[in-house]
């Protein structure tokens, strides 16, 4: 992933580009470590990383859309396949990654 990181900024590519796989990777990071202690749900951390990226490029408007992640997590504890706590921390795992 560096080593494409890297390639993509000798080639000039955006810089927006580049932030976005900068922040993906942080949430990745920042999920697997309080994942390794404490299993976060990782539909609601993508979510809420789609989110930040989106609020990050899109000058806020996008947070918004934050109710839609309270949604997934309702969804994930309605359907048994996680409890409310594990979906909560995902989201705020996901918002620690915000440059």
């Amino acid at each position: 992933m560096v080593i494409g990181v890297i390639a993509l900024a000798l080639a000039g590519a955006p810089r927006l580009l580049l932030a976005g796989i900068e922040i993906t990777a942080a949430g990745l990071l920042a999920g697997a470590a309080v994942s390794r202690f404490w299993k976060i749900s990782g539909h609601t951390t993508a979510g809420a990383a789609v989110l930040v990226i989106c609020a990050a490029v899109g000058h806020g408007w996008p947070l918004l859309a934050t109710p839609l992640i309270a949604l997934v997590d309702w969804a994930r504890v309605r359907l048994g396949t996680t409890r409310s706590p594990r979906s909560s921390s995902a989201r705020w795992s996901a918002r620690s990654s915000r440059p």
